[in-house]
């Protein structure tokens, strides 16, 4: 037990120092949302060491704590179904319209060299350039800054990858300063207006090529901004998919509830 104790606060230093990190900005927003899932299993063993330790020694205060945590978890498991059947109701594709816009959500790049897209990342990359191909007058924005172990911006990697296979660089625009959802969409509009391309009063449509489980975030933060939205869908594989959905749903809490 005293092992496990050891290991435990351990642990919660780490958590700790960590989310102390990304407080302060040092990490991005996807990296945070990545921490979640660690600091939950961290918090939840912590507890249910602090909740041994009750039961034997306090057991009124047992009690009391055991309720306040099944409520937090039932609470958080609610919490949990809606944000999925919210993250599904925009899992699934919808034909776009002639003459949208496209934007390219960055999500990383290659862990190997550090300057061609990630697994993910390659995936969306391959869906915006099938449609491109097939629609020769959508202008398509790639969006996404420059990460701390990237030695270019996301950006400039997804434009070089469509580019190379024959989309003309002038239908291609870069936005290479975001760091999370919201800029990526914030900071595309921004570029799209000073390009001419729309007006900063009116509606255009707009194609989100993000992965299946990332749309409803994406498209919520996109109307926010005047979007009409529709989806393009890459599909990540099913061991990414359970974990990038743990994260998803922190997300859409964060960023689309409060």
């Amino acid at each position: 037990m005293e092992t496990i104790r050891k290991i435990t606060l351990a642990i919660m230093i780490i958590a700790s120092l960590l989310l102390l990190v990304a407080g302060a900005g040092a990490l991005t927003m996807g990296i945070r949302y990545g921490l979640l899932p660690f600091c939950a299993g961290a918090l939840l063993l912590t507890i249910s060491l602090a909740l041994n330790s009750l039961r034997s020694r306090f057991p009124r205060f047992y009690k009391a704590a055991y309720g306040i945590i099944a409520g937090a978890v039932t609470l958080a498991v609610v919490i949990s179904i809606i944000a999925s059947a919210q993250i599904l109701a925009r899992y699934f594709d919808e034909e776009p319209p002639g003459g949208a816009v496209m934007i390219v959500l960055g999500c990383g790049l290659s862990p190997v060299d550090h300057t061609s897209p990630s697994l993910m990342l390659g995936r969306r990359l391959a869906v915006a350039y099938g449609y491109l191909s097939a629609h020769p007058d959508t202008i398509c924005v790639v969006s996404g800054g420059q990460g701390l172990n990237e030695n270019i911006s996301e950006a400039r990697a997804m434009a070089d990858y469509l580019t190379r296979r024959g989309i003309g660089s002038e239908r291609v625009y870069l936005e290479d300063e975001s760091t999370s959802t919201n800029e990526n969409i914030a900071f595309s509009r921004r570029l799209l207006i000073e390009e001419g391309v729309i007006t900063a009063d009116g509606v255009r449509d707009l194609i989100v090529v993000t992965d299946a489980f990332h749309q409803f975030r994406a498209q919520r933060i996109a109307s926010q901004y005047g979007f009409n939205c529709f989806t393009l869908s890459s599909h990540a594989p099913f061991s990414l998919v359970c974990y990038f959905w743990l994260r998803e749903i922190g997300g859409v809490v964060t960023q689309v509830w409060l």
